[in-house]
């Protein structure tokens, strides 16, 4: 009830201070990503280049939209999306068109405010089964953003967040187009083993398998954490190419400015970031992970023929990356 109070008057604040979009001339972005896998500090670099930009963190979560957008949803809460459908897909129309507001910044005081926006930014990483589908549409710019599966997972665990295992493997379609007998059995061994790290590595396997078995794969402009760390003045510079921003001065403290879900991260995290530590902030999760483990781990991807991180590497197979000049 306290919850859909606050959702209600949310509501109303978006009618009181007349929050609405209005298409501009430049396409707007959509960012598949995997929850902690540093999306929401990459938005904040592209949102902060064009002051009109809307940006829907989590646009298809449950626990991160409202009664008003959840009617248009498919399945409930820690579920994914996986497959386009008539309700996901008018969802994001109407949220495309400016006809529906999904959740956003309604405080008029926050630096993120926005009140009547020309371009939008969404954070997709609970329906990246919708990836091939947004490759119909000609007016939507695709990003592709990952990060090493076993640290992804660690960051998930740590926070004690749900796994969505099952919300893949009670999808019969999804089972016969992707998993057959033997891959579907392999899970379920995972799932009943006593390894929790595994069961996350399998839970980013999953999530992110439509997308790295997609024949759109090489259209699309992937980006890793780890990469977009080691040089960001690169990426931002081809990014600001590829996506048509505007020009800013921001990126000069890209990395010594925690994100707004800095709050999920523990302290040395944060610290590594406001001192710009990029070795320790990809390298940390192999602190406590014996090269035994990790071989382990990494088969799970193997088993999948996955090769976008390898075993003994720290950032994105190479051939994984973009063809953008890098």
């Amino acid at each position: 009830m306290k919850n859909n109070l606050k959702d209600l008057a949310r509501r109303i604040l978006y009618l009181v201070l007349c929050v609405s979009h209005s298409q501009g001339k430049k396409n707007n972005i959509v960012l598949f990503s995997t929850r902690r896998g540093g999306s929401t500090l990459f938005s904040q670099l592209i949102t902060n280049s064009n002051k009109k930009m809307r940006y829907y963190d989590h646009l298809f979560s449950w626990y991160q939209t409202d009664f008003s957008s959840r009617k248009y949803f498919s399945v409930s809460k820690n579920n994914q999306e996986i497959f386009p459908n008539f309700n996901n897909k008018n969802y994001f129309e109407l949220v495309n068109s400016g006809v529906h507001i999904a959740r956003t910044i309604c405080n008029p005081f926050s630096n993120d405010f926005v009140r009547k926006s020309n371009r939008i930014l969404y954070k997709v990483t609970e329906a990246k089964g919708l990836f091939d589908w947004f490759f119909e549409k000609n007016d939507i710019y695709i990003i592709y953003q990952i990060r090493h599966p076993i640290a992804t997972a660690l960051s998930i665990m740590r926070l004690g967040w749900d796994l969505t295992i099952s919300s893949y493997l009670n999808n019969e379609k999804f089972v016969k187009e992707y998993l057959g007998d033997d891959k579907y059995n392999y899970c379920i061994e995972i799932i009943n083993s006593d390894n929790l790290l595994s069961k996350y590595v399998l839970n980013w396997v999953l999530e992110n398998l439509i997308p790295l078995k997609s024949k759109n794969l090489n259209s699309v402009y992937i980006i890793s954490y780890e990469e977009m760390l080691i040089n960001p003045n690169k990426y931002f510079s081809v990014l600001k190419s590829y996506l048509d921003l505007d020009d800013y001065d921001g990126i000069s403290s890209f990395l010594n400015t925690p994100s707004r879900s800095s709050s999920f991260s523990n302290q040395d995290t944060i610290n590594d970031m406001k001192s710009s530590n990029i070795n320790s902030l990809i390298t940390k999760w192999k602190k406590n992970i014996s090269d035994k483990e990790e071989r382990k781990l990494m088969k799970i991807l193997e088993k999948f023929e996955l090769d976008i991180y390898r075993f003994g590497e720290f950032s994105i197979n190479k051939n994984y990356l973009s063809n953008y000049d890098l």
